[in-house]
Formats: structure tokens, C-alpha cells, sequence
């Protein structure tokens, strides 16, 4: 983040003394996170939604996005606290399927995204758990995962960093994650699943980040978890 800086200037009235005025930056705004159920999604701030997801996105469009949430159960909507503007969200959904005849519960992480200005904020985070004890909660003897698409690194540390047990991984194979994750991307996104890369494939006209949103340098590429992302996700 921009650190915070000092400016001075000197006026020079006549028959005055010089006096000296200190102007700091303002501050960063505050944010908060609510979850909001898809029916409490109200049509504006959809449109608000769409605004700050194209501003990181390309080849998007306003039909796929509405038609994207409509497939979720809620979303995560981060606002500014001055003024309740929507600065990011993220879309959530619940799966209920069989794999290998055993119950699951996925919570799927859709669309995300954050106005650069709060990149690095942590107010999602507390939000987006206090939701996943309660999803817990209503049926705790049925084991619970979490799936995300990670179209960009940030997305992807979010797991590498978070979690001891997840796949892919840079180091281990988690073959019964990898069977967990199959099934999960066949039932949502049939037939768009390359069982060779594990990567699933849109086609090219579908949305992306845009390439100058998050390019890993050379220095990222010294992290090990940033580096296998990369190899997994060529240009």
C-alpha cells in the first residue's frame, strides 16, 4: 500500500508571518463484509457488482454474471463504511452430492474480487468462516470442502496458505482430494474438466483476469506455491 506522506507548504502573505500547514494523505477508508443470501440480493447492487468485476475482468458480460450468481446460494458483499459503496464480493454456493456412495458438502467459491485500493484487508476472511461453522453446524456428520476456481495466484494462496491438506499441492498428491475434486467439477461444470491438466477449460471467449490485474515477476516466482500455480496455469 501507498505509505502514508507529509506535505508542507508555505504561504507568503504580506504583512503576515510565513506559518506552515501540514496536510497528511486521508486515510484508507474502512470496510466490512455481510453475507447475503441470493433472494436479499438486491438488483442495484448486482449492477454495482458488475461494475467493480469489470474492472478487473475481461469478456465479460452482464447476462453471464447475473446468470453465474443465479447458480449460488449468496455472496460475501464488502462495502466502505463512509458511504456503503460495494468495493468487492465474493459468490458462495452449497452443493450437496455422493462420492463413492459417501455423502459431502461443498462450499463453492465463485466470482471474487477486491478494488485494488484493499488488497491485503482481512475483512472478508472473518465473515466468510462465521459461514462455513454455520453450514458445518447443520450437519456436522457430513464432511465439508472447499472448492474454488483460482483464475489468478492470490486466489490460489488463499488455499496454499490456509489449509495443511489441499489439492492440487505443490509437493503432495492428495489422490483422494483429487477423486473429491473430479466429481465437484464434472457436476457443476460438465465436460469442461481436462483430466490431463486438471484445469478447467471455458474456451476463449469466457472471462479472465485482465493481464496486468496480477503478473507474477520474478521475485514471486521464488515461492514455491506461486511458481507450481504458474506451471499449472500457462499463458
Amino acid at each position: 500500500y501507498p505509505q502514508q506522506e507529509q506535505f508542507t507548504h508555505r504561504p507568503t502573505h504580506t504583512g503576515a508571518q510565513p506559518q506552515e500547514v501540514s496536510m497528511a494523505v486521508p486515510k484508507k477508508s474502512k470496510i466490512y463484509t455481510r453475507y447475503q443470501a441470493l433472494n436479499d440480493i438486491q438488483l442495484q447492487d448486482i449492477r454495482e457488482m458488475f461494475k467493480v468485476f469489470c474492472r478487473y475482468y475481461e469478456n465479460t458480460s452482464l447476462d453471464q454474471f447475473v446468470s453465474d450468481l443465479g447458480r449460488k446460494t449468496g455472496a460475501f458483499i464488502i462495502r466502505r463504511k463512509s458511504d456503503d459503496a460495494i468495493v468487492g464480493f465474493s459468490t458462495m454456493g452449497i452443493y450437496h452430492m455422493e462420492v463413492d456412495g459417501k455423502k459431502i458438502r461443498g462450499i463453492f467459491s465463485g466470482d471474487t474480487i477486491l478494488e485494488k485500493e484493499y488488497w491485503g484487508n482481512r475483512a472478508m476472511n472473518a465473515a466468510f468462516v462465521k459461514r462455513v461453522l454455520i453450514e458445518a453446524i447443520k450437519d456436522p456428520f457430513t464432511p465439508q470442502y472447499w472448492f474454488l476456481i483460482s483464475k489468478g495466484y492470490k486466489t490460489f494462496l488463499l488455499l496454499s496458505r490456509n489449509f495443511p491438506e489441499f489439492y492440487p499441492h505443490p509437493t503432495q498428491k492428495n489422490d483422494h482430494l483429487k477423486h473429491i475434486a473430479e466429481t465437484y467439477c464434472e457436476t457443476l461444470f460438465p465436460g469442461k474438466l481436462d483430466k490431463e491438466s486438471m484445469v478447467l477449460d471455458f474456451g476463449d471467449g469466457y472471462n479472465c483476469l485482465k493481464g496486468d490485474v496480477t503478473p507474477i515477476t520474478r521475485e514471486l516466482r521464488q515461492q514455491a506455491d506461486i511458481a507450481f500455480f504458474e506451471k499449472c496455469n500457462p499463458q
